[in-house]
């Protein structure tokens, strides 16, 4: 069925699917191409008539993700085959238009800053939609080379203002699909858990949502040196001439093949050069955001963060490079190349820390399994932890949680990295969910999660999990939900390890 909504832009014919109005590829922003290419975004161009809003727009240009090339569970992850420049739009899941007051839940893709979309079959909206009476709106953005090319002659950090003009598109226009512009959630997963991170710091973006949902934050080299390094060693790998125009005539086939030039550069010499993300330029991206979190910048907002017990299982399903199998006499080496900025002298201080501790009645004593759990917490759980902190000591509406259920069809990943989306939006017949759903009845815990994040986008609040009262995180007892097969609140969870990084980190 045909469905019609007029915006301030022209009308949108979308369709009426199982109760859900959906609406696809909606453009907030005008096409970022030639003389608009690294520039800050424009408001998109009135049309007149109709406008056809049932197809998913353009993802941004992008090289595949290792995941994609690189994974041993063939199929996990598709590579996009129709990328454009001509990228910045919105999709839209509505169960009832004419409301006007629902809450609106807009959710931002991972990817590494690098790859990923609004539009992969993860994110479809609807069950969460319907079953939570929530509007829910994902976004693309541009990535990479096109997003965070750090240049003098340009803008930086586009990609980061492509979020805050969907949003503003969002607070201008939502009312007419049956969401509440006063009642806005910000929600994303690696990359978008720390563009959200990233927006609650960010002073464009002030007063465009009011609450805040980071999934599995990290934290990427944000210097501007380093961004500023990247994006010269491009310009070389472009063989075009570094002046404005030539940039600008570069084709976005060119600007890919420089990136992945350096990216395969990057993996023979152990470091990221090819990865582009946002940096501190001092005006878009202010600070740290964890830093002016810490100052109050997010004192109005209340906060969900958590992380996965596994993250960085995910990854050892790259077979990109030969590694040779994980023993305790390579493992710092392992560790070193895996992590960095790093003294070899505190990682093996985390070696004796993780093989002193019991998992199960027993010791770690699976070389693979203790370089998993320092790179999880390292990369992801610990900055998680401080973000909390830093967090909690502004707004007492902080919660934490961290997602421990594992799966069953590819043990060896665990609880990974992404493994909780499928049951946020309720989509397990694509690959991630089956990775999470086969062999495992997932229902009630996807009802579960589905109901705190509705809940918490609704009232700032996620405390009708149905399996125990979700407490605010504190510094005292560190109030944390561990969303498993028996969902259960715990205070400080693996409170010896925390202890042992915050050590580390005050030194």
């Amino acid at each position: 069925m045909v469905v019609t909504v007029r915006t301030h832009f022209g009308d949108l014919r979308g369709e009426l699917q199982d109760g859900v109005s959906i609406f696809r590829g909606v453009p907030f922003a005008t096409p970022p191409v030639n003389e608009l290419r690294w520039r800050a975004p424009e408001p998109p161009v009135p049309w007149s008539g109709v406008r056809n809003a049932t197809k998913f727009g353009a993802p941004a240009p992008q090289l595949e993700s290792p995941i994609q090339v690189a994974s041993a569970y063939n199929g996990m992850w598709r590579a996009f085959e129709d990328v454009s420049e001509d990228c910045l739009t919105l999709n839209i899941w509505s169960p009832d238009l004419s409301d006007g007051q629902l809450p609106v839940m807009v959710w931002i893709h991972g990817g590494a800053f690098n790859t990923g979309a609004g539009s992969q079959p993860m994110y479809e909206g609807s069950h969460l939609a319907k079953n939570n009476d929530v509007v829910v709106v994902t976004i693309n953005y541009r990535l990479g080379p096109f997003g965070y090319f750090n240049h003098e002659q340009f803008d930086y950090n586009v990609g980061c203002l492509d979020q805050v003009a969907a949003l503003n598109w969002v607070h201008n226009e939502i009312a007419r699909f049956g969401g509440d512009p006063d009642n806005v959630t910000i929600f994303g997963e690696s990359a978008g858990g720390k563009s959200v991170e990233i927006l609650l710091s960010m002073p464009s973006a002030k007063g465009l949502f009011h609450k805040a949902i980071i999934q599995s934050t990290y934290d990427p080299p944000m210097e501007i040196w380093r961004g500023t390094e990247k994006t010269t060693e491009l310009v070389t790998h472009l063989d075009r001439g570094s002046s404005r125009n030539e940039l600008l005539n570069s084709t976005t086939h060119e600007l890919l093949k420089a990136q992945e030039n350096l990216y395969f550069l990057g993996l023979t010499e152990g470091d990221q050069r090819g990865v582009i993300n946002p940096v501190i330029d001092g005006t878009v991206v202010p600070d740290y955001p964890c830093s002016l979190i810490s100052g109050g910048v997010s004192s109005d907002i209340p906060v969900m963060i958590g992380t996965t017990l596994d993250e960085t299982r995910l990854f050892s399903l790259f077979t990109l490079i030969d590694s040779p199998e994980t023993t305790f006499d390579n493992l710092l080496q392992h560790l070193d190349t895996g992590i960095s900025d790093t003294t070899k002298d505190v990682l093996l201080q985390a070696v004796n820390h993780y093989r002193s501790l019991a998992k199960d009645g027993e010791k770690l004593i699976n070389p693979e399994d203790v370089k998993q759990a320092i790179r999880t917490d390292m990369t992801f759980r610990q900055p998680s932890i401080r973000l909390a902190e830093a967090h909690a000591n502004r707004n007492a509406n902080t919660y934490m949680y961290i997602f421990e259920w594992k799966s069953h069809l590819l043990p060896q990943i665990g609880a990974c990295h992404g493994l909780e989306i499928p049951f946020i939006f309720g989509n397990f017949d694509c690959p991630i969910g089956e990775l999470a759903g086969i062999l495992r009845e997932p229902d009630e815990l996807m009802s579960e999660m589905q109901t705190a994040w509705a809940d918490f986008a609704r009232t700032g609040t996620p405390n009708s999990t149905g399996s125990a009262e979700w407490s605010p995180y504190d510094l005292e007892d560190r109030h944390t939900m561990i969303f498993d097969e028996n969902s259960r609140v715990v205070s400080d969870p693996y409170g010896e390890t925390r202890l042992f990084w915050a050590h580390q980190y005050e030194i």
